[in-house]
């Protein structure tokens, strides 16, 4: 029985078809179900059933930072026009490796075990080819855990928050925001903020559109959107 990523997925496939097919042909191939549970005993962590099924129809997208490919994740802001997240690529079993260990580094105890983390995903980021970023204390705390899916390099992100010791539900998703202490959880989980990102698309609130040559996918509540 198909769930309800599956469910989902071909209205999104729909629309971006109708609206940018560039951005749906942007789409990596579908990962392996052993690419995912390697994911999981990497992170020692059972990924939520929502990103399995959606790992299972598309791979991520690239995050090669070439201007070609084409982001469908919108900043998302407030009907108020308030930033609320960032915006982005889907991650790949990868991406959401490397990101998800970056979160972590700054939960180290110590200054050694801090290093050590640094040095374990400065090599992860040669491996992929990408040069590793400059590691301060971080703006996360021990309250939280995320299992982070989108990351542009901004400082911002999005993840699923996994912590069960958190003042935030388990499952909820959340804008992590460089500059402010406390994340805007956007959805409770994964299906739903799948789901309203299908349906902003639908409506036109999300549109894909072409901006100094690059696809950029955008919020009409930005006050910056034309």
């Amino acid at each position: 029985m198909p769930g309800r990523i599956q469910e989902i997925w071909p209205r999104l496939e729909a629309v971006l078809r109708q609206q940018c097919p560039a951005a749906l042909e942007s789409l990596n191939p579908p990962a392996t179900p052993q690419q995912i549970d390697d994911l999981e005993a990497k992170l020692e962590i059972e990924l939520p059933q929502g990103l399995r099924e959606l790992l299972l129809i598309f791979n991520g997208q690239p995050q090669d930072g070439s201007g070609q490919a084409a982001p469908i994740i919108p900043a998302e802001h407030s009907e108020a026009g308030v930033y609320l997240a960032t915006w982005g690529e889907f991650g790949s079993v990868d991406d959401i490796e490397r990101w998800t260990l970056q979160t972590r580094v700054i939960q180290s105890e110590t200054p050694r075990q801090a290093e050590q983390i640094h040095d374990h995903f400065r090599e992860i980021y040669r491996q992929a080819g990408i040069e590793p970023p400059e590691f301060g204390p971080g703006v996360y705390t021990t309250e939280h855990r995320w299992l982070v899916f989108c990351d542009p390099g901004s400082g911002d992100s999005i993840g699923i928050q996994v912590a069960d010791n958190s003042s935030i539900p388990v499952d909820s998703i959340c804008g992590i925001n460089h500059e402010e202490e406390t994340p805007h959880t956007l959805a409770p989980d994964l299906e739903t903020w799948f789901l309203l990102l299908v349906e902003r698309y639908e409506s036109g609130r999300y549109r894909v559109i072409e901006r100094d040559g690059c696809l950029e996918a955008v919020d009409r509540q930005d006050p910056e959107t034309d």
